[in-house]
């Protein structure tokens, strides 16, 4: 989902803003086009990765357990996690326990026996929300940006 999450939604367009933000103060502060705009670029990649690595909480996502066949996930869903439950409530994800034999790993024996399947995931539907959460964190810090290049353009310029 990370991939192509930017290039369908209004979030891509609010990074833009930021980048041109940052750019305007940067400029402003240091009078030098050049220096401006790959500050800009370092900002505006931080803002995005930083974004990117925290995504997956803007908006809280959805468990679904199964005590009986392990549960089938849509492929239009963003899956997080998904794994077992031991009879000590235990999570353990479904990587770490199985290998490619599908035999199960020392360490997941060792957790107690398997009571159910588990999976935490967002659906389809919270894309729309997370695009907007994103945008206006994003939108609320190029405003502050803005702000600051016209504070420190009116102080140098007045």
């Amino acid at each position: 989902m990370n991939d192509v999450f930017l290039a369908l939604g209004q979030a891509g367009l609010a990074y833009c803003l930021l980048a041109l933000a940052v750019g305007a103060l940067a400029g402003v502060l240091l009078r030098r086009a050049l220096p401006a705009g790959g500050i800009a670029l370092a900002v505006t990649g931080l803002v995005m990765w930083l974004c990117d690595r925290w995504r997956d909480q803007l908006w809280p996502s959805v468990d679904l357990a199964s005590s009986g066949p392990r549960p089938e996930v849509a492929s239009s869903i963003w899956q997080l996690e998904n794994g077992v439950v031991t009879s000590t409530d235990q999570r353990i994800q479904a990587l770490m326990c199985w290998d490619p034999a599908g035999r199960a790993r020392a360490e997941c024996r060792a957790g107690g026996e398997v009571t159910e399947w588990y999976a935490v995931f967002h659906p389809s539907s919270h894309f729309w929300p997370i695009q907007l959460v994103e945008t206006g964190i994003v939108l609320t810090l190029t405003v502050v940006l803005t702000a600051a290049a016209f504070v420190v353009l009116r102080r140098r310029h007045a």
